[in-house]
């Protein structure tokens, strides 16, 4: 065993020496293939299939010298670990010209410091196992200190991008270790040897940041937390190394180049393509292409973004119209504005403010038209905050967030019943998009007077069937025939008038209707040039009716839930 190996060996907790024991020849022949191939610890670990977290946070991070014959030269004028607590830490030395030679060009990009001396990078894990993670997690919850949240969080989770080229390397190391294995094989048994399963980079990668940043922090690793911290690395360095399965036909592997300000740019070169591509190579394809035995790496991997990001939260409520002119949403066409407010802003800007977002998605139980009020205990909406710095409100601050939405928007727009939501609850609303009433009442002015007894013997009637085709002013939408019901009528007389044979008819009338989730109900009274049958026109017998004004006096969904609040 070389003097590398038993170092390797030395800086293992007794229970990991333990379980390699199982087949010590085996794996001292794996810890030496990978160590001559410049590989630091951890990655030896990883491909013994040691997944331990302990293990690999107490591993001293030692980097090799510039070439694998420098490598029990250098180690001699090492001096000894000192194994303190937890963690293993090399006295510091004079570097040699050579270890000099194999410290890297720093990246432009937030380059990340490696642990140890020298700094020689791992060529399979592109140093990302190398670097110092209490400094990375004292930057990051430096990020977080530094953006306005309100710390309530005592938990966090962990999003990190890796590399797409590192299922390259990791590929090319499983196939000199299966080579070096089937060698062996062949020479001393018949039986067929276990090769260890290696572990991903990104999952040690992730267990040593969170392990780092929560001693930082005070925080606690949490994979269901809302507080997520977000981190993209990459080694440009390397960019380019699946540029070589374009040239295996059996790997199935093709990407598109284009060059975009004078930097060239591949599509179709995703982390799952390339790891699909890599797993139908062969050895001698890595070998035939150079990429066995693994290239030298001579820089760090870089930053390309560490940030924080908030689970979404669902703040919902219900909302009144209560001045013609208002849209539901910005109605914008054509880059013109076609209503001055929104139910939207005028609510949202509020909430955003509160909950510190710059972006929400807005939704709610169906929408009225600019014209249209909306009256009685309001429509549910929800807000879906994305990011939010606050993620939490008492029912006092919520009370008053709504009394501020209210005296800001007098006479209109009004709300009620304002709260937190779980997104699961949400779907209470979606779901009842084709199974909710609504009530309406329109003014309506026929063609000519209609008899009041007629309206009387429409008003008799029940669930009255409906058939709509897409109504000519909503073009945007399929044109699909839609099957209604207006389950109530009832006729309210506003103008009076002479009817052909002298007696008095209604002209003007107020008709109160319930009716099934997305009727027209516009298209109801009028008729649409006969793309809804029958209409309210055809019921009484006119040429035509007119919806002077139209309000919606009540949604029929309970949700949210009633929030008794002065």
């Amino acid at each position: 065993m070389t003097t590398l190996a038993a170092l390797f060996k030395s800086s293992l907790p007794s229970e990991t020496l333990s379980s390699l024991q199982k087949a010590p020849a085996i794996n001292d022949q794996i810890i030496t293939l990978l160590l001559d191939n410049k590989c630091c610890f951890r990655c030896v670990l990883r491909f013994l299939g040691d997944r331990q977290s302990k293990t690999h946070q107490i591993m001293p991070m030692h980097t090799l010298p510039a070439t694998v014959n420098d490598s029990n030269a250098a180690l001699t004028r090492r001096t000894a670990i000192a194994m303190e607590g937890i963690g293993a830490v090399f006295t510091a030395h004079t570097c040699t010209d050579t270890e000099k030679d194999a410290q890297p060009v720093e990246t432009m990009t937030s380059p990340l410091r490696v642990q140890g001396i020298p700094k020689c990078v791992c060529p399979a894990c592109l140093g990302l196992l190398q670097i110092d993670y209490s400094s990375l997690a004292t930057q990051a919850y430096q990020k977080y200190l530094n953006k306005p949240y309100i710390r309530n969080e005592m938990t966090f989770s962990v999003s990190n991008r890796m590399p797409p080229q590192l299922s390259i390397r990791q590929r090319s190391i499983s196939l000199m270790i299966e080579k070096m294995l089937a060698s062996i094989s062949s020479t001393t048994s018949d039986e067929k040897i276990d090769i260890p399963t290696p572990i991903e980079v990104k999952e040690i990668f992730k267990s040593l940041i969170c392990a780092s940043f929560s001693q930082e922090s005070g925080m606690v690793y949490d994979v269901e937390s809302k507080l997520s911290l977000q981190l993209h690395l990459e080694h440009p360095a390397t960019a380019t190394d699946f540029m070589f399965l374009t040239k295996i036909p059996h790997a199935k592997f093709n990407v598109k180049t284009t060059k975009r300000k004078g930097v060239m740019i591949y599509a179709g070169a995703s982390i799952e393509k390339i790891a699909k591509a890599v797993a139908l190579a062969k050895y001698e394809d890595f070998y035939a292409h150079e990429q066995i035995p693994l290239s030298a790496v001579d820089q760090l991997p870089s930053i390309s973004n560490l940030d924080f990001n908030h689970s979404q939260i669902y703040i919902a409520g219900r909302y009144c119209k209560l001045q013609r002119g208002i849209s539901n949403s910005p109605w914008i066409i054509g880059g013109k504005r076609l209503t001055e407010h929104s139910v939207e802003e005028l609510v949202g800007s509020h909430i955003d403010l509160f909950f510190g977002v710059s972006e929400h998605k807005f939704s709610s139980a169906g929408r009225e038209d600019g014209d249209v009020l909306m009256l009685g205990t309001g429509r549910p909406f929800y807000y879906e905050l994305i990011n939010p710095y606050r993620c939490v409100a008492t029912e006092s601050e919520l009370a008053t967030l709504q009394r501020k939405i209210n005296d800001s928007n007098k006479d209109m727009v009004s709300v009620r019943d304002v709260q937190i939501v779980t997104r699961e609850s949400t779907s209470i609303m979606k779901d009842s998009a084709s199974s909710k009433s609504k009530s309406y009442s329109c003014v309506v002015e026929f063609s000519k007077p209609v008899s009041m007894f007629i309206l009387d013997e429409i008003a008799k009637r029940t669930d009255i069937a409906v058939a709509q085709k897409n109504p000519t002013r909503v073009p945007r939408r399929a044109d699909l025939l839609r099957h209604k019901m207006i389950e109530t009528i009832e006729f309210v007389p506003i103008e009076m008038s002479l009817m052909e044979d002298d007696s008095e008819g209604v002209k003007t009338v107020r008709v109160n209707m319930k009716t099934s989730a997305g009727t027209y109900v516009k298209e109801f009274v009028h008729g649409d040039n006969g793309r809804t049958e029958p209409c309210l026109a055809s019921l009484v017998g006119v040429e035509s009716a007119k919806v002077i004004e139209l309000d919606v006096l009540e949604i029929h969904l309970s949700w949210p839930p009633a929030k008794h609040r002065e």
